[in-house]
């Protein structure tokens, strides 16, 4: 399900964080909608061109950043760079995220933090 707040922002296929935006009194849930999803990896073969590189993949899937990053191929697409989004507060708690882990075994390594965004470089 595809949850709608009054802050577009906020909209995204989390269930635990449409909960925690639901009980925020700001906030409020317009609708849930029924949306079909695919794997990135099903994205990007229907929409890159064949024999395309991929200098720069930002993700930005309000929570469920790891499992997007989970359904590319990494065989066939591997960016130079990825930019997810991260809450963590400090560097120790991302390190031991699982993100981190994930892009890690991916052979990224973290490049650089912004506010709520981690960059990840290819190692190569």
């Amino acid at each position: 399900m595809y949850h709608m707040f009054n802050e577009p922002a906020l909209n995204g296929f989390s269930p635990e964080l449409s909960t925690l935006y639901a009980n925020n009194p700001l906030y409020h849930l317009k609708a849930s909608v029924p949306v079909q999803v695919k794997k990135l990896s099903e994205i990007l073969d229907l929409h890159l061109p064949q024999d395309t590189h991929i200098d720069v993949l930002s993700v930005d899937c309000e929570g469920l950043d790891l499992e997007v990053l989970r359904s590319n191929n990494w065989e066939k697409y591997s960016p130079s760079v990825i930019l997810v989004e991260s809450f963590g507060s400090n560097l120790a708690q991302i390190m031991d995220g699982p993100i981190y882990a994930f892009l890690d075994s991916q052979q990224y390594v973290l490049y650089a933090k912004f506010h709520n965004t981690l960059a990840f470089k290819k190692q190569i």
